[in-house]
């Protein structure tokens, strides 16, 4: 039996709309990401050199945990890697338009795990402020804007006006256990829908053919990792247990590998960023491998979960 996960989460999505026309010339989600990054750094950093790589407060900073993520020192796992993975999940919607013009509506969805849970409403200040002070690529001189109009918690479902939040500094959504959010110990039927691209690698290659064990791998090393480095400490998943159930049970994979590329400000280059969308279906699912299917929703799945990258969604489910 798998335990449920003691991972602590907030899970929003923000309603946004379009003033000035936003070109954003590269993957929207890797866009809103360096724009965020850019301002919740200028929110946060507090010592002159502004260099997190010798900066002893990076541990400590919503900058720091969210963008730089350094292993710690003591850690048992990626003591070969620079970083964890990062505790803050995004995407944007749509994702398949390069441009947007004003009137229209963009959705931005945000997880944020463990420690940076109760950094929500900064995160949020953040991101009004890269919204309304310019995305995406500049025309005559200046870029794309958008207004924030509300924020959705969606756990709850419930939805708060944004300049009510801005007024009260009130967060809209309370950090949650990720191992509630399961849903029965039954057998069940799953459908899990991939809706950005999913960058997955299996065997040091991209894999835009999966089987239900190279998702549930990645999917469940994913969680196993978030859980270690925002959690307790300990990993309650049992990846060889929902790997052999994936192994045994019948899928229907039907996916297509869509193109994308995204600008590299750090490379000063483009970045491929292809990967799969559609649909996998589970009849029977055990339930704790529809868990962990589930649970992959408040998680993401495959690489440049940060930016946008596979963000996957249960959207049928029978009893």
């Amino acid at each position: 039996m798998i335990e449920p996960s003691p991972l602590r989460l907030a899970a929003v999505q923000v309603t946004a709309v379009v003033e000035r026309p936003i070109w954003w010339q590269s993957f929207p989600g890797s866009v809103i990401h360096g724009v965020l990054g850019h301002r919740l750094k200028l929110g946060s950093c507090v010592v002159p050199h502004r260099n997190c790589k010798r900066c002893y407060l990076v541990h400590d900073c919503a900058y720091g945990q969210s963008f730089i993520s350094p292993v710690p020192e003591d850690s048992e796992r990626m003591r070969q890697y620079p970083q964890t993975p990062h505790p803050i999940q995004l995407a944007v919607f749509p994702w398949e338009e390069q441009r947007l013009l004003p009137g229209s509506e963009l959705t931005i969805a945000l997880t944020l795990y463990g420690c940076m849970s109760g950094s929500l409403l900064k995160i949020l200040l953040a991101l009004h402020d890269a919204l309304s002070g310019g995305v995406g690529r500049a025309e005559r001189g200046e870029r794309g804007t958008a207004r924030m109009l509300a924020v959705t918690d969606r756990v709850t479902g419930r939805r708060y006006d944004w300049m009510d939040l801005q007024r009260s500094y009130t967060p809209p959504a309370e950090p949650i256990v990720l191992g509630s959010l399961g849903n029965g110990d039954q057998p069940r039927d799953i459908e899990i829908e991939f809706k950005t691209p999913v960058r997955l690698r299996t065997g040091g290659r991209m894999n835009f053919e999966p089987t239900l064990p190279d998702l549930v791998s990645n999917l469940s090393r994913r969680l196993a990792n978030l859980e270690y480095f925002f959690g307790d400490g300990d990993c309650v998943i049992n990846r060889g247990e929902v790997l052999d159930q994936a192994s045994e049970v019948a899928a229907k994979i039907d996916v297509a590998k869509v193109p994308g590329i995204r600008y590299s400000a750090r490379q000063k280059t483009t970045v491929a960023v292809s990967g799969f969308v559609g649909r996998v279906r589970v009849p029977a699912c055990p339930a704790e491998l529809a868990r962990v299917l589930e649970q992959g929703q408040y998680t993401g799945l495959g690489k440049g979960t940060t930016m946008g990258l596979g963000w996957i969604e249960a959207v049928h489910r029978t009893e």
